[in-house]
């Protein structure tokens, strides 16, 4: 099917990271389709609004926790984009956040016209966790652009490509609700969705590393150490690999399911896969780590290494 994907922007109301990526877009000559603005949640009913979407029982009981407003809110946003696509039988779309720096080569991306069938979905840049297999599914355009399939899951939803099927199934599996977070409130190995990744990486998170809804996970899932002790340490390279070395062992023993309270299932996909595939791959090298891709310049184009070089 030769059309270009539709391109689709999550944002809040008046938030300045918008003209920042307008700019931006406007500089690469690439059109938006449209964008979803979030619920700020100001007011009581504007509140109210954003928990009429929440299935606090489904979700809790998935991730074994409540969600705080900012992580529902956005996926609120989300569900409102998936029933535009759904409802206007859009074959592709690429849904961004307002926070992303879109490469030169993404231009190329979207006038390549790739089609994405089924429930599949790509992601454009994916930070740590999670593994992807070496074998390159797809090479598209002159092989500039390579694909290769998740082999754990992986944090994608900053940046997709996501096909009409993969929105209409997602919205049938939720019924429309928010049941959890937006990669993704089911296991998606088990519902036989591919995850695919393009490389190299084609945009960037251009937030400085500052996230609302991680600052607000940390305080609700209590991790292991602190962010900020995680900071620290993360400059020396026999601490971390110790660290990771005992934090390994603690998810597959399964010490942090009997801590965490959430469902088997999202247990097994969000911890103790990933560190099984982490323990296998430390002896075969076989699988990509995206701890690894994700500070190597060269899964760059030139115009995004200067953000690798911004923090580390």
């Amino acid at each position: 099917m030769n059309i270009a994907p539709k391109l689709i922007i999550l944002s809040m109301p008046k938030s300045p990271r918008l003209e920042l990526l307008k700019k931006r877009l406007k500089k690469l000559k690439i059109n938006y389709h449209k964008i979803f603005y979030g619920n700020p949640g100001q007011t009581v009913a504007q509140r109210k609004v954003v928990y009429s979407k929440y299935n606090a029982k489904k979700a809790e009981n998935f991730i074994g926790r409540p969600m705080t407003f900012n992580e529902i809110g956005a996926e609120y946003t989300l569900l409102s984009a998936y029933n535009y696509i759904v409802q206007n039988k859009i074959s592709n779309s690429i849904i961004m956040n307002d926070d992303i720096y879109p490469s030169r080569l993404f231009k190329k991306w979207i006038d390549c016209k790739f089609y994405l069938p089924g429930l599949n979905i790509i992601g454009f840049f994916c930070p740590p966790n999670g593994f992807f297999k070496k074998t390159i599914e797809h090479s598209i355009y002159k092989k500039k652009f390579s694909l290769r399939r998740a082999k754990t899951h992986v944090y994608i939803s900053n940046c997709t490509q996501v096909s009409y099927d993969f929105c209409k199934y997602y919205l049938k599996k939720t019924k429309n609700k928010v049941c959890g977070q937006s990669d993704f409130p089911f296991n998606f190995k088990k519902e036989g969705i591919k995850i695919f990744q393009i490389f190299p990486f084609l945009v960037y998170p251009n937030d400085r590393g500052y996230s609302y809804l991680r600052d607000e996970r940390n305080i609700v899932e209590k991790p292991l150490i602190s962010v900020k002790f995680k900071s620290i340490i993360v400059n020396y390279r026999f601490i971390m690999k110790f660290y990771n070395f005992i934090r390994t062992f603690y998810y597959l023993s399964f010490a942090g399911y009997l801590f965490k309270k959430c469902s088997y299932v999202y247990y097994k996909e969000y911890f103790f896969d990933k560190y099984k595939i982490y323990f296998f791959n430390f002896f075969s090298n076989k699988y990509i780590d995206t701890n690894k891709i994700y500070i190597d310049k060269k899964n760059y184009p030139k115009d995004l290494k200067k953000f690798i070089q911004l923090f580390y």
